[in-house]
């Protein structure tokens, strides 16, 4: 989803298109154990169903 507004300095319009959510991403999934952290694991794809149960 493209970014409808942006961010200036103050008295300055804001100028220009970026889609900042066009770039590859990397997405953390991690188990806690009684608040301790267990395991984490990275992923540079969406996160579905299948690899969330996985």
């Amino acid at each position: 989803m493209p970014c409808t507004h942006g961010y200036a300095p103050v008295g300055e319009r804001c100028h220009g298109v970026k889609d900042w959510h066009a770039t590859g991403g990397t997405n953390v999934i991690g188990a806690l154990i009684k608040g301790a952290l267990l395991t984490m694991d990275l992923f540079t794809t969406n996160i579905n169903a299948d690899i969330f149960y996985a």
